[in-house]
């Protein structure tokens, strides 16, 4: 992952940690950064530095949102609500 500024110069470089096999969907929440990972079937919640810190169980999941500390996955015709953002 990069950091760039609004010039698209390279800020900061940040390696995915071993547990992220693939990367699905991405998205910024409160200096950490969420991914889907449709391959391992998990949304993986990582530090902005690049720690891992937690993940969510993601079966059958074509997309995420994060809103209101709650993650939010798209799965054929529904959207569920995992529950609250936890550290």
């Amino acid at each position: 992952l990069g950091k760039y500024n609004e010039d698209g110069a390279i800020l900061d470089q940040v390696s995915l940690p071993a547990e992220v096999k693939q990367v699905s969907g991405i998205q910024l929440v409160d200096g950490s950064i969420l991914i889907l990972d449709k391959k391992s079937e998990l949304i993986h919640r990582i530090s902005e530095n690049g720690f891992y810190e937690s993940f969510y169980e993601a079966k059958g999941t074509h997309s995420f949102f994060y809103r209101d500390n709650e993650v939010y996955v798209a799965k054929n015709n529904a959207i569920e609500k995992l529950g609250p953002l936890t550290k």
